[in-house]
């Protein structure tokens, strides 16, 4: 299985497939023993991870100092196989275990597990934050909050800035200072603004969409504005008044954001077409004002 030593990769996805058929029928020794030999094994990381899995699974629950020793192992490789989603679970019941037999690693693991959280972008984290009664654990961890909250701007991930701001915000309050609280507003508020603007844009090339002569450009867009489902709302509702504020009111506009509307906000009724604009633009506005 070893680059070094073989160098067809077919070959060695043979070598590999023998070798995972014999590991699955192996005692638990076995396991942890072939796990350590591909700790630097970086091409090999899917099989250590693979191993890891094998002897977390083959190990009873009765031999939990061990059994949370693999959990934290296979933890880690998932990490660097950037898994964190399937990382967090085995990090979390690691940490529980090392917290039950108050091991001095227990902090390190809490934090390991915070880390996989956020890298996940799981808002969970939030709730093991404000059960930390280390107010120094708690303060590192949201400290690694912020940082990842700039992190997520960077490639416009700005839905998720405004999901961990905002769960933050709300189940943090008793935890933080006023300046910090402050914080986490005005990245909240500024993410929207951002994310209001990008939807805006969004939506304004998807309507076009809507007046095209073929049908797979129309599905197409029908499947886009059913995709942004309520953050679809309020764009489509600025794009309805922009198109009935003209001198002379956009009719295919209309008809095009009324088709979408009907998919993403179909409570929204009362609108009649026919009537006059002035009665359609408040109309409009009534709903914009009701939005949250």
């Amino acid at each position: 299985t070893d680059p070094a030593v073989e160098n067809d990769a077919a070959v060695r996805q043979q070598a590999w497939d023998v070798t995972m058929d014999i590991l699955s029928q192996a005692d638990t020794p076995t396991l942890e023993k072939v796990a350590a030999e591909l700790i630097g094994r970086t091409e090999a990381l899917d099989q250590r991870i693979r191993v890891l899995q094998m002897w977390v699974n083959a190990l009873p629950a009765d031999r939990s100092e061990t059994l949370a020793r693999a959990r934290r192992e296979l933890g880690q490789a998932l990490m660097r196989a950037d898994r964190p989603a399937e990382a967090g679970p085995q990090l979390q019941e690691a940490w529980r275990a090392y917290r039950q037999k108050g091991d001095p690693l227990e902090e390190r693991l809490w934090l390991e597990w915070i880390e996989a959280m956020l890298a996940a972008d799981d808002p969970v984290l939030v709730k093991a934050m404000d059960e930390q009664i280390n107010d120094e654990l708690f303060a590192k961890a949201l400290a690694r909050l912020q940082v990842r909250l700039e992190e997520l701007k960077t490639p416009g991930r700005y839905t998720t800035v405004i999901l961990l701001a905002e769960t933050a915000r709300q189940q943090l309050p008793h935890r933080l200072t006023a300046q910090q609280r402050q914080s986490l507003t005005d990245t909240l508020m500024g993410a929207r603004r951002v994310q209001a603007s990008q939807d805006r844009k969004t939506v304004g090339a998807i309507i076009e969409q809507f007046h095209s002569t073929d049908p797979a450009t129309r599905e197409a867009a029908q499947e886009q504005i059913k995709a942004l489902g309520d953050r679809a709302r309020r764009p489509l509702l600025e794009e309805l008044r922009d198109a009935l504020s003209r001198d002379a009111v956009d009719s295919n506009a209309e008809r095009a954001i009324g088709a979408a509307l009907a998919i993403v906000a179909p409570d929204l009724n009362g609108y009649d077409p026919a009537a006059e604009k002035e009665t359609k633009l408040q109309q409009v506005e009534r709903w914009l004002a009701a939005l949250p």
